[in-house]
């Protein structure tokens, strides 16, 4: 019996912490982008028919993961300290010749892979997926709208759109850390 209540206790003890840490990132203020420029995302798959099940709802049939991004693009911009403008490209659009591109790719287990494409080069960023919900500037709301989808298919597509958001957020956070390195070598 004290095995268990010591293991419980450990437990909120870690989470407690996690989220402290967590808390106290949220309060350093983020690095700017180093240029402001027009940054373009792309999304890529491995699999496209596995990608397909993924991104549509599981309660209306409409594609999510795009409209997603698309729609929070500029909110997730501003919460990962990037300056630039962020537009999201239409499925197999392609950015002007030269500009940056964010790709993120899906297809693998462990989350979403993240490259930079500018300048000629891709630059492989990490993957997005890793960070927790309380990483996030808005976590609070976020938390709210799953906690407001009750039935099973509302509620799975609540946890795409705000695992969308995570990616795209985690992603961004990415390429203001990686221009801010660049800029000091």
């Amino acid at each position: 019996m004290k095995t268990a209540q010591f293991r419980l206790l450990l437990g909120f003890a870690v989470m407690l912490g996690a989220i402290t840490v967590a808390r106290s990132a949220m309060d350093v203020p983020a690095p700017a982008s180093a240029t402001g420029e027009k940054l373009y995302v792309a999304i890529e798959y491995f699999d496209p028919a596995a990608f397909d099940r993924l991104r549509y709802s599981a309660l209306t049939g409409d594609e999510v993961i795009l409209s997603t991004l698309k729609a929070t693009a500029a909110t997730q911009a501003q919460a990962a300290g990037y300056n630039g403008e962020v537009a999201v490209l239409d499925d197999g659009a392609k950015a002007p010749e030269g500009a940056p591109v964010l790709r993120l790719t899906w297809g693998i287990a462990a989350g979403v892979t993240v490259d930079l494409l500018e300048g000629g080069k891709s630059t492989y960023l990490g993957i997005a997926g890793r960070l927790p919900l309380t990483a996030h500037p808005d976590h609070d709301s976020m938390q709210r709208r799953l906690d407001k989808a009750l039935m099973p298919a509302s509620h799975q597509d609540e946890a795409l759109r705000v695992r969308t958001e995570m990616e795209l957020f985690t992603a961004l956070q990415y390429v203001v850390e990686y221009r801010q390195k660049s800029s000091k070598t």
